[in-house]
């Protein structure tokens, strides 16, 4: 069943989030970034609520303000993690992690019918590389680990992905998609690049074409011809945006290229939730280059439970048992 849907559940927090009607409600958090660490010391002091802090360590367990600690890939323990929060919502404060961290602790929220709210702050600058190349405008990352699933979301197996699109959120590392592209070999015609409009700033749009032009007129591809636009910051803007591109090819599966804005992954991971069978996330795994941002903007709070209740390919994909 392909959705139609006409809401949005999101806000924009002001100032202390204990001015939020909180409740009794848990903060999982990561502190890698200035914009991360936007706890002030009156939310800490709220009663009600409980801090989890999580630290990514090198050889890929993750400690949990010393509560726990397992590998990433143990999605059991992450799972026993969350099942140990007795509280009325939990809070996933996704500025500070990556992909591999939350996307999976969202999953599992989700899969145990926790109430689940999504923080996300907006940095006020990237970092701007000191020698620009093509395609990279801004200096955000050290490498890529390469092409492989976020744990807890399978790709898909032997010949059924021969058929398919391939949807790419892009940012501003032209790079990532070039080799993205290099290694899938997508059809001619199938490659639909996806650029944040309205972007955190007004500018960023043209960025995210200038660092992305070499992938874009590739001659191979004609990625040009199928750009699409979601707002840079909604995550159910990227979500609609998935859909219509179902509609439109309701035939083939999906790939997703996660090389945008993080509330576009995480449009992309509802999604990938929703429709598992046709969906495959595309993640290379990017090593966060230190103080590649500074500066908070925009706090966005977005409920992820009451969006995803009231999707009818939720609630079937439920019925069936877990979501895989």
């Amino acid at each position: 069943m392909i959705e139609d849907f006409d809401f949005f559940v999101s806000e924009i927090c002001e100032g202390p989030l204990a001015s939020y009607p909180l409740g009794s409600c848990a903060f999982i958090y990561g502190n890698f970034e200035e914009r991360s660490n936007h706890f002030s010391t009156q939310d800490r002091a709220f009663s009600k609520v409980s801090f989890f802090e999580v630290i990514e360590e090198v050889n890929e367990t993750l400690n949990i303000s010393g509560v726990t600690s397992f590998p990433k890939s143990n999605i059991g323990a992450m799972r026993n993690f969350i099942l140990g929060i007795e509280k009325d919502r939990i809070f996933l404060d996704v500025t500070g992690l990556c992909h591999s961290v939350w996307a999976p602790l969202l999953k599992v929220s989700l899969s145990l019918r926790k109430k689940i709210s999504i923080i996300y702050v907006e940095p006020k600058d990237y970092k701007k590389s000191d020698n620009p190349a093509a395609g990279l405008l801004y200096d955000l990352s050290e490498k890529t680990r390469g092409i492989a699933p976020i744990p807890g979301f399978a790709s898909f197996s032997g010949d059924d992905d021969e058929r398919y699109i391939f949807a790419a959120f892009v940012g501003f590392e032209g790079p990532r998609l070039f080799h993205a592209l290099e290694q899938l070999e997508p059809e001619r015609d199938t490659v639909f690049p996806i650029i944040g409009v309205p972007g955190y700033k007004p500018e960023y749009p043209f960025y995210s074409f200038e660092g992305n032009v070499i992938p874009l007129m590739h001659s191979k591809y004609q990625a040009w011809k199928n750009i699409r636009y979601a707002s840079a910051s909604c995550p159910f803007s990227a979500y609609r945006c998935l859909v219509e591109l179902l509609k439109e090819f309701p035939q083939r599966k999906i790939k997703v290229g996660l090389f945008g804005t993080k509330p576009h992954a995480l449009g992309a991971i509802l999604f990938r939730l929703n429709y598992p069978d046709i969906v495959e996330l595309i993640y290379d795994h990017p090593v966060r280059k230190i103080k590649r941002t500074s500066g908070a903007m925009i706090k966005h709070i977005f409920d992820i439970s009451d969006f995803m209740e009231n999707l009818p390919a939720y609630q079937e994909t439920l019925t069936r048992g877990r979501l895989r």
